[in-house]
């Protein structure tokens, strides 16, 4: 049986799949147009960092070619964001950084 850590890492692979999968076909363009696209995948990429935050901090030190930091943050940056979060950020997550993470979370 997994243990939570692996638990938690599936949920978010499952996470980027949907992003990854929802963004396919966008444009930055589309993106940045559409309300609903936003918000549902800013709340995927928060939801990421929130799984995040419940892995181990022992799991999170062995594995430190993971970002984790970085996930937690954006997450706490997304949460937080009175001021409106940046899509241009968010696009830029989208597109080049959760690729990469994909990748790291399945070499574990």
């Amino acid at each position: 049986m997994a243990d939570k850590n692996e638990l938690l890492i599936g949920r978010i692979v499952t996470e980027i799949d949907f992003v990854l999968d929802a963004s396919r076909h966008m444009t930055e363009s589309d993106f940045a147009s559409d309300a609903y696209a936003q918000h549902a995948l800013t709340m995927a990429v928060l939801n990421i960092g929130e799984l995040t935050a419940h892995t181990s901090d022992d799991y999170r030190a062995s594995h430190a070619e993971i970002p984790w930091r970085q996930m937690i943050g954006f997450r706490n940056a997304a949460a937080h964001s009175y001021d409106g979060l940046d899509m241009q950020i968010v696009w830029k997550t989208i597109r080049e950084d959760l690729p990469e993470l994909k990748t790291l979370l399945l070499s574990l």
